[in-house]
């Protein structure tokens, strides 16, 4: 509703949502969700790889894995943390960079470039 432009087409969200549905169907409300998606699949399962590395960590050499206290979540939460920051953080700025590029010449042609 706030890139709307010329005559406002909409009054308000549940009038855009009631409309959309209409036109279109209800999957229309879903449109363009597969990229994002896709996207953070990947930071998930590498914030779940560390936090399982932090488990395994704090629970070797022990017989019966005995795992239970809330520092150890919290530590193993911050090795997930660490992963996903070594990781994710340098692509993020990268897509970041690209971005931002809306004015003017482009500065950066693609990921390679902004490297």
């Amino acid at each position: 509703m706030q890139n709307q432009t010329g005559g406002a087409l909409y009054k308000n969200s549940l009038d855009c949502t009631i409309k959309t549905v209409k036109m279109r169907v209800s999957f229309a409300l879903y449109k363009g969700m597969a990229a994002p998606l896709v996207g953070v699949v990947p930071i998930f399962a590498v914030n779940f790889l560390g936090y399982s590395h932090g488990k395994s960590l704090q629970t070797m050499g022990q017989k019966r894995q005995k795992y239970s206290h809330p520092s150890q979540h919290g530590l193993a939460g911050s090795l997930g943390g660490l992963y996903m920051t070594v990781l994710i953080a340098p692509g993020e700025r990268i897509k970041c960079l690209l971005q931002i590029q809306t004015t003017g010449k482009a500065k950066y042609s693609g990921p390679m470039d902004v490297i």
